[in-house]
């Protein structure tokens, strides 16, 4: 019998509709029609599949094997996936070989032990073109951990429900991430882990690794960031 978290997978589109206005912002910021993308945790691989029908070259990964195995169905001409975590998918790209790396979803957060953002960045940055750019789109954590917690709105899918909170641990300064699949009677629970980054964390970790800050916006339309903000986009270039 599949777990409920795989029957979920099978749901994810529905449950987190693919975002056209995402596609519009990473197609306008690629320097040439047929970029090279790299893209880290792309769950179901929506984003990547629309790139690539746009006429980009793409490599995406993810952990999912459930989501992996989705993407691969759904896939045409110009996108690749494999399962991979974050960082070994990044080293595995040739030096300046990518116009573009992106890490979304809150992908970036799952990064917890010690030295594994500057691992990131340092490889995004040795991945890149001169020029290109590095994508990240994260919750704003600041918001969450002034909060203390955050209930996130139950998500309805075909006979089952998806709940989600997110807690701030004050001792070991991680949130926990708890979430419920519900269907009918069965119940499946899990627990993540993850590490609250503030942008000074982010543009620090991009200074080490030589990307420089081009942009800290709210929404895929560029609108200015504020502290209250849900989401947080950030930009940086490779020099």
């Amino acid at each position: 019998m599949k777990s409920l978290y795989s029957r979920l997978a099978g749901q994810w589109d529905t449950l987190f509709p693919p975002d056209s206005q995402r596609v519009l912002f990473l197609d306008e910021l690629m320097p040439t029609s047929g970029a090279r993308i790299i893209e880290v945790g792309c769950g179901t691989g929506a984003t990547a599949i629309s790139l690539a029908s746009l006429g980009h070259s793409v490599a995406a990964s993810d952990l999912d094997e459930d989501m992996i195995q989705l993407a691969r169905k759904s896939a045409g001409e110009g996108v690749e996936f494999s399962i991979d975590d974050m960082i070994s998918a990044l080293q595995k790209v040739p030096s300046q070989s990518a116009h573009a790396v992106l890490c979304m979803g809150n992908t970036l957060p799952h990064l917890t032990a010690e030295g594994e953002l500057e691992q990131f960045f340092q490889a995004a940055g040795d991945a890149l073109l001169p020029g290109g750019s590095l994508v990240i789109q994260m919750l704003n954590y600041p918001r969450i951990t002034a909060l203390g917690s955050l209930q996130l709105p139950d998500l309805q899918g075909d006979g089952l429900t998806f709940r989600r909170k997110q807690t701030f641990d004050e001792t070991s300064g991680l949130i926990y991430f708890d979430t419920r699949v519900i269907a009918g009677n069965q119940k499946e629970q899990r627990r993540h882990n993850l590490r609250p980054f503030d942008v000074q964390e982010l543009e620090l970790a991009a200074e080490k690794a030589g990307l420089e800050p081009a942009g800290v916006f709210c929404d895929w339309k560029r609108s200015p960031f504020r502290d209250n903000n849900p989401w947080l986009v950030s930009l940086y270039e490779a020099l």
